[in-house]
């Protein structure tokens, strides 16, 4: 029994420390932006979009649907790109229909699935 223990425990603290690093990180990221009290009420999406797209600290743009209000554009650089009802993200290149986007998950690669607005007019 003592053997399984001493065998399993490096295990269980090497898979607990990988969690916890992963879950600071998270927040950290939604933290640099200033957005940690937008990511405690459910979400930092809406408002770390408002800052990349030098909207500033404006708390009417932290839900997604509060988005629709823009112009509708296609997908272009300098856009918002939607997820109905889940998340917004800044366009930041565009390849046919793929799409790259800067988002709270960083910078990544999407295909054009949402819809896409002018927050510039």
């Amino acid at each position: 029994m003592l053997k399984r223990i001493l065998l399993f425990a490096p295990l269980c603290l090497l898979l607990t420390a990988d969690a916890q690093a992963r879950h600071r990180h998270r927040y950290l990221h939604t933290d640099y932006m200033g957005c940690g009290y937008a990511a405690r009420l459910g979400g930092p999406c809406g408002c770390i979009a408002a800052k990349l797209f030098g909207l500033g600290d404006r708390r009417d743009l932290w839900a997604v649907s509060a988005w629709y209000r823009f112009p509708r554009s296609g997908p272009a650089v300098g856009t918002a790109m939607i997820w109905p009802g889940r998340h917004v993200a800044k366009v930041i290149g565009v390849d046919g229909s793929r799409i790259t986007v800067h988002d709270t998950y960083g910078v990544r690669i999407v295909h054009s699935t949402g819809v896409f607005v002018r927050p510039h007019g």
